[in-house]
């Protein structure tokens, strides 16, 4: 599932990254709740096709509730195990967390689910992630997207520090040089729950949208900051961390739940 990613693939990762000029100025987003939810369900063999039919009838179930969150549902359409969905809210502080637990049992929301649902669902995976404001750039106006290229990162023990020190260098040197050309977004963020990991999702209209640039990132770096600085920063880099999952997830409209 995970594979020890080699120099040239850890570049091409990098030079995804394109960075708006203002990222480190964005007030209102510094401000936003800190955490999102993710759950991921995974069909029992052969059972894809039901278990999405009956997610299809609880989600409207959980409109005509009234639910309070907006859920954004996915499937992925590159990377392992491509018959899975995910559900995804943003964003919320932890007391709301509190909150929303008893809503769910007013309304009935697990419930429901476990009588519709669950019979088709072999396992759950559930995560909170820690949502790095500072270091990402993410406007939803400049949607709407379709797919979500997500790559993880998955951190040598003890290195969360020192992968976080080296990518804030990253985005410094890449706000310094005006590597921005304001027309790409992503999102940093660190999975609370499971095997230490820290994530970027970028979003993506269509897939020529994916093509990668000219000139990517480490060329970039290495003409503005020598051949040498550019590989002992990336040599930093390969330290924190020992192999990665690449995913590009597809946005479900239909199993989406937006609240009013």
């Amino acid at each position: 599932m995970k594979r020890i990613l080699s120099h040239l693939t850890c570049l091409a990762l990098l030079a995804a990254m394109t960075l708006p000029s203002a990222l480190l100025a964005q007030e209102d987003e510094a401000s936003q709740p800190p955490l999102a939810s993710a759950w991921v369900m995974h069909p029992k063999e052969g059972q894809f096709a039901a278990m999405y039919a009956a997610a299809l009838e609880h989600v409207k179930f959980r409109k005509q509730q009234g639910d309070s969150r907006s859920w954004m549902a996915f499937q992925p359409v590159i990377g392992d195990r491509i018959d899975k969905l995910a559900f995804r809210f943003c964003c919320f502080d932890w007391a709301d967390q509190d909150a929303y637990a008893a809503e769910d049992l007013e309304k009935g929301l697990g419930d429901h689910w476990n009588a519709t649902v669950d019979q088709y669902v072999a396992d759950y995976e559930h995560y909170m992630v820690a949502l790095d404001y500072e270091n990402s750039h993410w406007n939803d106006e400049a949607g709407p997207w379709t797919y979500f290229a997500v790559t993880e990162f998955y951190l040598s023990p003890g290195k969360s520090a020192a992968f976080n020190a080296v990518k804030k260098e990253f985005m410094e040197l890449a706000s310094r040089h005006n590597w921005a050309d304001g027309q790409r977004y992503w999102s940093w963020a660190t999975r609370i729950g499971g095997k230490p990991m820290a994530s970027i999702a970028t979003p993506h209209k269509n897939f020529a949208d994916m093509a990668p640039p000219e000139q990517n990132f480490y060329q970039f770096l290495v003409e503005k900051e020598g051949q040498e600085a550019t590989d002992k920063l990336y040599a930093r880099l390969f330290e924190t961390f020992k192999g990665t999952r690449y995913t590009i997830w597809r946005h479900i409209e239909e199993l989406s739940v937006t609240s009013e």
